[in-house]
């Protein structure tokens, strides 16, 4: 089963650089290739977190979708806000929808993001080049790439273009970009639906590559004829740096120089070593005074008794170090109840409780025992009739009306008002 080609879930102060991915099509996920998605799984780590990530001189190819980026864990628990992301010089080629059964393609789907930055690179997607959806995405930048205009930057239940900006991308930096053919979709003319700054070629031959090629394999700089030479907010060319990208595919990449040598300390000359002091004339010995007479010595001082020695003060006993507290879903009893409540939303029944509890302390001890077991009870209550007619069903639901999950409030909400008062293998249930 294919899910995606590369998945950070708790990463930070990372660099990918120099990689080829390709091939990702529709199976455990929507043919996605990069996701950068923080999960709290089972609640127990809140500070989970994707942060300060360079993606950096990669190819990435034949994929449905290339970017999937969400601020915060949407499925399960609490965590840090994804922010710091950087996503500069790289090529995509063929993001497109024959690697997906959906039709769904797009470059970049972003929830609810802070300072990501999507700067100088060539892009050859088939439809929306942004999509956001779920949350608004803070201080973002999309400058000096190169792709089609497509279906354009989209947001959930929005109009493209400016409103979807609005609504997803507000205070955002959208400038210095191509979007081939986009300047044929608005009738009083894309300048109007979009900020300004970006420029809109005809077709993607009209860029001016050296070799476009139909956007697979091609040479990707821009030939000394191209308009759009210079054109950067950095006044270098637009799209990636090719020859920047190639040699850290090489292997070669980029280290800042070396600090400059000090410059070295003259040594100093030798001072002349000073002339010898002459001898003074030997001064004449003086006569010796004669010896007084000894003084008598005094009685002797006795000597004090010495004190005794105190008795030393035992060391305090060492504190107990305390034992760790136990997490409550490594209990059999708790964790049976915890499914009956996430996945059927009521309190379990006895029989059903001991039933399911016994599925796992059956292996007393065997630690691999109960984790498999564990496994299979999670299974079980996905599986279930009861599940499949109220959580499942609005799990499909979601997918089906806005092509995405629900959110873990959202999914325990309608979760609850269908299941309600559901009694499987009642009449009429």
């Amino acid at each position: 089963m294919v899910k995606n080609l590369l998945e950070l879930k708790n990463a930070q102060r990372m660099t990918i650089e120099g990689n080829v991915f390709e091939n990702s099509w529709s199976s455990g996920q929507n043919g996605l290739a990069i996701v950068m998605t923080p999960r709290n799984q089972y609640g127990t780590a809140p500070w989970s977190v994707v942060q300060n990530i360079h993606f950096v001189n990669n190819i990435v190819r034949h994929v449905a979708n290339a970017f999937y980026i969400t601020g915060r864990d949407d499925i399960f628990f609490q965590t840090t806000r994804t922010n710091h992301i950087t996503i500069r010089n790289n090529v995509f080629e063929d993001i497109s929808s024959p690697w997906t059964s959906t039709g769904q393609t797009r470059f970049l789907a972003i929830i609810d993001t802070d300072e990501v930055v999507i700067d100088h690179n060539t892009i050859f997607q088939e439809k929306s080049v942004l999509f956001g959806f779920g949350g608004p995405n803070t201080n973002f930048r999309y400058t000096n790439n190169i792709s089609h205009y497509g279906e354009g930057i989209q947001g959930d239940a929005t109009s493209v273009g400016n409103g979807a900006i609005a609504a997803y991308f507000p205070g955002s930096t959208i400038t210095s970009n191509i979007l081939t053919g986009g300047e044929t979709v608005f009738w009083d003319g894309i300048e109007n639906h979009y900020p300004p700054g970006n420029l809109y070629p005809a077709i993607m031959q009209d860029v001016g590559f050296v070799n476009y090629n139909s956007g697979t394999g091609g040479n990707y700089r821009l030939s000394a004829s191209s308009v759009y030479r210079g054109r950067g907010t950095d006044g270098t060319d637009l799209g990636a740096n090719i020859d920047a990208l190639e040699a850290a595919q090489a292997g070669n990449t980029t280290t800042p120089p070396p600090p400059p040598a000090p410059t070295p300390t003259p040594t100093p000359s030798p001072e002349p070593t000073p002339e010898p002091t002459p001898n003074p004339s030997p001064t004449p010995t003086p006569e010796p005074e004669p010896t007084p007479e000894p003084t008598p010595n005094p009685s002797p001082t006795p000597t004090p008794e010495p004190e005794p020695t105190p008795e030393p003060t035992p060391d305090p006993s060492p504190t107990p170090t305390p034992e760790p507290e136990p997490n409550p879903i490594d209990d059999a009893r708790f964790f049976v109840r915890q499914h009956y409540i996430d996945f059927l939303n009521r309190e379990p029944d006895p029989l059903g409780l001991d039933f399911w509890t016994n599925q796992i302390i059956v292996c007393g001890s065997d630690a691999r025992c109960v984790a498999a077991r564990r496994v299979n009870v999670s299974a079980a209550y996905f599986l279930s009739v009861e599940f499949q007619k109220t959580g499942y069903l609005v799990y499909l639901m979601q997918k089906a009306s806005f092509d995405s999950m629900p959110r873990y409030q959202e999914f325990l909400r309608d979760t609850r008002q269908i299941g309600n008062g559901v009694i499987v293998g009642a009449q009429g249930w």
